[in-house]
């Protein structure tokens, strides 16, 4: 509740901000649970438990309940919209029907597939996804974040991060998964880093604009998450630079802001600024690390096959008696089996 307004440098201790954060609060939540729910037994079990937490002495406040109820309509979506524009943060609460938001969001992916010649992007956007995509783009417009998407293979995080990127007109990079020839090379590994991320972190301290960098975790990537994490958590781009193109640097940020060579430190603070504020580092992961390194992050489950409801709504489908011939020659784990066809 506290970040929201200190962007504006309000208290938001005044009953209209006070509102408007709680609504994001709670637009958050459920994004954070609903986007995980597709079968209606889930999605009416996660209501009753919303209402009782919001519910007090059984009267519930008619804005509260209207929010409620469109929160856990199946032809809307309520998400969060985020602006950030000359150190300005606007959050607005938006209700879409599911056609229009999968009308607009297939018209961006035409677009992104009709002007990349190198990689095509296949999503079928349907509510489940597109609650997926309202959590992910709000956590990577949201200024300075940085994500873990959580899932196994082949449950669109590339796609969407890629998507999303394409979608507000982010730069993206991806980054090469450190393999076995690395992993003995430290040096080696570095220098791919410095070489890879110098320009464009430059380009985005003169000309700044937000950055989506992409990379897959592996049992390798300590050495990754330790070089990024100057950037991560300072935005502090030097390990990126070589002397000489730090001394570079220097002179013409100083001199295209007419800041004096002789405050650095200044300089410095400004361009950690302007870093930490428009990259994004997303670390995608096949299960949540029990790392420190990540508390930042805001941690994102994709559709997973281990899932309680997934597994739920498998048995329920493959219970079905015509099924059963089918069922017998499946071998016992029938949800995974499910997920996988």
């Amino acid at each position: 509740l506290q970040t929201f307004p200190a962007f504006d440098k309000k208290e938001g201790l005044d009953k209209s901000d006070f509102t408007d954060l709680v609504n994001i609060l709670i637009c958050q939540l459920n994004l954070f649970y609903l986007h995980r729910l597709t079968s209606p037994g889930s999605i009416d079990f996660f209501k009753n438990h919303f209402q009782k937490v919001f519910t007090q002495k059984d009267n519930v406040d008619k804005e509260c309940a209207n929010l409620l109820d469109s929160f856990n309509s199946d032809t809307n979506i309520t998400y969060t919209e985020i602006e950030f524009n000359e150190k300005k943060l606007n959050v607005k609460i938006l209700v879409q029907s599911f056609r229009l938001i999968q009308e607009e969001l297939e018209f961006f992916l035409n677009g992104f597939n009709d002007s990349s010649k190198s990689e095509k992007l296949t999503i079928k956007f349907t509510p489940p996804v597109i609650r997926q995509w309202a959590l992910l783009q709000n956590a990577l417009t949201f200024p300075g974040s940085n994500v873990l998407i959580i899932g196994k293979e082949g449950t669109g995080r590339y796609s969407l991060t890629r998507f999303i990127a394409h979608m507000n007109g982010y730069q993206f990079i991806k980054l090469d998964q450190l393999s076995d020839i690395y992993f003995y090379d430290i040096n080696e590994r570095c220098s791919y880093l410095m070489n890879f991320l110098s320009k464009p972190l430059k380009d985005c301290i003169f000309n700044p604009k937000p950055i989506i960098i992409y990379l897959k975790y592996s049992k390798y990537s300590d050495m990754d998450i330790e070089f990024l994490s100057h950037l991560f958590e300072f935005g502090d781009p030097t390990v990126f630079f070589t002397p000489s193109q730090l001394e570079e640097l220097y002179n013409n940020y100083g001199t295209k802001n007419g800041i004096p060579q002789n405050e650095r430190l200044s300089m410095f603070n400004q361009i950690c600024e302007i870093l930490r504020v428009n990259i994004h580092i997303v670390f995608s992961v096949n299960r949540c690390p029990n790392d420190d390194a990540f508390s930042s992050f805001t941690k994102i489950e994709f559709f997973s096959h281990s899932s309680d409801f997934v597994r739920q709504t498998a048995n329920e489908i493959f219970s079905n008696p015509r099924l059963e011939r089918l069922r017998r020659k499946l071998p016992d784990s029938l949800p995974d089996a499910m997920f996988e066809i």
